[in-house]
């Protein structure tokens, strides 16, 4: 039971630790292109639908949790200014 905790809180980790939401746009493409692939060769895509998205819902726990917990500070929201 111990490991199966550990194995699901994975992703939220590594949400938590990168904190950035482009982490999520590759997961959503990774999980899209996966899932059409398999729609368009007539596979019952429920489990790995699954499979995909319960990792991606979990870093972006992960993120929104790191965004909470320590914001972005204004200087790395700005654009650098060359000069």
């Amino acid at each position: 039971m111990g490991d199966a905790l550990v194995l699901a809180l994975l992703p939220a980790l590594l949400g938590f630790l990168v904190g950035r939401w482009w982490l999520l746009l590759i997961g959503a493409l990774v999980a899209t292109t996966t899932v059409g692939r398999l729609v368009g060769h007539d596979v019952d895509t429920g489990p790995v639908a699954v499979l995909l998205v319960v990792p991606l819902a979990g870093c972006a726990a992960g993120v929104a949790l790191r965004r909470l917990v320590a914001p972005p500070s204004e200087d790395a929201r700005s654009p650098r200014r060359a000069g």
